[in-house]
């Protein structure tokens, strides 16, 4: 998986099976993080995965899942108490776009109060792929 970001800062990643790589524009360097070395990020990318292909059924065993709106639809996961990631983890809501067939927002609250909201615009399936598009590397 390959994640730009422009604002409010730039930033890139890249998640391999095996390694994490990415850059910042504050310290405008390149770090890799091998995920062997690091089982936590291990359960992130697993989490993440999970969350951008659209298989909730497998995050049942880690979450409680409940409605909290259905126009438009939005689905709530609260961590288990022996699920891992309650440890990072208190909610994550999903938005459902109106007519339901791709997410327009998801939303992860961590227990330490801070919180990332993704907004989907735009969205394009199967959209042509450049290798640039998955490399990390400092940006001037």
């Amino acid at each position: 998986m390959a994640w730009h970001v422009d604002e409010p800062l730039k930033y890139s990643v890249l998640i391999t099976d095996k390694l994490i790589r990415q850059w910042d524009e504050d310290t405008n360097q390149v770090q890799e993080i091998p995920l062997s070395k690091n089982p936590m990020f291990r359960v992130v990318i697993d989490q993440l995965t999970a969350w951008f292909s659209g298989r909730y059924v497998q995050l049942l065993d880690d979450y409680t899942v409940s409605p909290r709106n259905t126009h438009p639809l939005e689905i709530e996961f609260i961590p288990r108490e022996s699920s891992n990631v309650k440890k990072i983890i208190k909610a994550i809501t999903i938005t459902f776009r109106e007519d339901r067939k791709y997410l327009q927002k998801v939303r992860f609250d961590e227990v330490s109060g801070d919180s990332t909201t993704i907004i989907f615009h735009n969205t394009v399936f199967n959209a042509p792929l450049k290798s640039s598009d998955f490399e990390v590397k400092r940006r001037v």
